[in-house]
């Protein structure tokens, strides 16, 4: 089977208050729908879909995204990432973001599934510019925990980058091979399945105040968690689970509290089919 090139290009822009997608351009295995609005604050919720039903050997998929000064957006999925095994060619994805002044970006993707002899490679890179803020999570599950493929895929590699114009903020690489290195081993997943992290950006005071209002928080049970800072302004969050409802929840709340306290703003609840 040969692999296809998806594309998906995306411009936001506001007008009279409100995020619009003003330039919206796709090509299957890419597609995304209309921006919902679901609160009052005109952020643009958008979900983005892989109509072939996940990613095979060779796929390459594209997604750019880009903010305007002032923009509200949430992007997410539809569903979980199906990532299907190969004989040969690697499948892979890169997400490019440019966040422009005091524009708000939130991505809360569902899990990448890593199935068995999977062979995966994604990246992202978000520059952000001066006054913008932004949340963003990276989920992956170690296969169909159920039929017993856990960490049977062959490989993944995942980069995060996350920068201003002058200098990075966060260089997270990571690449498994479970094969030549058992990533259940003590220091590393430890036979939890299910993995999380989220990068979060705000001005100082505020994403403090994040952090220790999640600390507060009851703990989610049956998860690993914690976080760190980076400097004033970024701080990052992880979490191990042994289920992918618990491994939402955590994120979840880590989002909603990004929300509420950083900007005292309503979080929603996400309905997905």
């Amino acid at each position: 089977m040969t692999g296809r090139h998806g594309t998906l290009n995306l411009v936001f822009e506001l007008r009279n208050g409100r995020t619009e997608l003003i330039h919206s351009k796709f090509h299957v295995p890419l597609q995304c729908f209309r921006p919902y609005y679901f609160d009052n604050q005109g952020r643009a919720y958008v979900y983005v879909l892989t109509p072939t039903g996940g990613v095979v050997g060779g796929d390459h998929l594209e997604i750019n995204v880009h903010l305007r000064p002032g923009c509200k957006v949430f992007l997410t999925t539809q569903a979980a990432t199906k990532v299907y095994k190969t004989s040969g060619q690697r499948s892979r994805q890169s997400l490019h973001c440019v966040l422009e002044q005091n524009s708000s970006f939130e991505y809360f993707p569902d899990h990448t599934i890593l199935f068995n002899d999977a062979d995966y490679e994604q990246s992202a890179d978000v520059l952000v510019e001066s006054g913008a803020t932004v949340v963003f999570a990276d989920l992956f599950s170690a296969g169909r925990i159920a039929r017993g493929e856990q960490f049977q895929f062959r490989r993944f590699q995942n980069e995060v980058h996350i920068r201003r114009k002058d200098r990075s903020i966060v260089l997270d690489r990571m690449l498994l091979e479970p094969g030549n290195h058992p990533p259940d081993a003590v220091g590393n997943f430890e036979g939890y399945p299910y993995a999380g992290t989220i990068y979060v950006g705000l001005k100082d005071t505020k994403l403090k105040k994040v952090f220790d209002t999640l600390e507060t928080l009851p703990a989610t049970q049956q998860a690993i968690a914690g976080h760190s800072s980076m400097g004033t302004d970024f701080g990052i969050y992880r979490v191990l689970t042994r289920q992918a409802e618990t491994l939402k929840r955590a994120l979840e709340q880590v989002f909603s509290t990004w929300r509420q306290v950083g900007f005292d703003e309503p979080w929603v609840t996400l309905r997905k089919c």
